[in-house]
């Protein structure tokens, strides 16, 4: 099974799995879930995915039926779609859960509602009047979510906060 879609992770760019909640419970899952990990690949869970599986790359997609013996697929790769495709798969990522042991990163909701203020383009002052902080802590704070981001610009930290569904 490990080497069926080993060529995805010796591409370029980020392979990301959005999993059935379920999914850690199974063992032999786990496991392929733990190697995927271990090669860069960013996992997430979900109990709102729509039936049988998707592979969506910037190529093309594989849709199929289901997961058993005989399902039926569908390769897409007219590039009139691929967006509407793409758009699927970054709300599907965007609502899926991050996994526990990922969890000690993320944000609180005080620090979400701060990186949601700032993205609307609201200034330090204005962030501390609303939230009733000092413009010092309101700095303090983005200066360690930009550490927690690996981000060295606001801009890029909102870029990063959103592509790890923390806003």
């Amino acid at each position: 099974m490990r080497g069926t879609g080993s060529r995805l992770w010796d591409r370029e760019g980020e392979v990301r799995t959005v999993l059935p909640r379920g999914a850690r419970g199974v063992p032999d899952i786990a496991e392929h879930i733990t190697w995927q990990q271990d090669h860069g690949v960013q996992v997430r869970y979900s109990s709102r995915l729509p039936p049988g599986a998707m592979v969506l790359t910037e190529a093309g997609s594989v849709l199929t039926t289901g997961l058993r013996p005989g399902s039926t697929y569908v390769v897409v790769q007219d590039a009139r779609v691929r967006p509407a495709f793409s758009a699927l798969a970054q709300l599907l990522w965007q609502r899926a859960e991050v996994p526990p042991d990922q969890c000690k990163d993320v944000p609180s909701e005080a620090e979400r509602q701060m990186l949601r203020m700032l993205m609307q383009g609201l200034t330090d002052s204005a962030v501390a009047r609303q939230l009733g902080m000092s413009d010092r802590t309101v700095r303090r704070v983005v200066a360690q979510l930009m550490e927690r981001l690996g981000a060295q610009s606001r801009f890029k930290a909102g870029v990063r906060a959103v592509e790890r569904g923390w806003i």
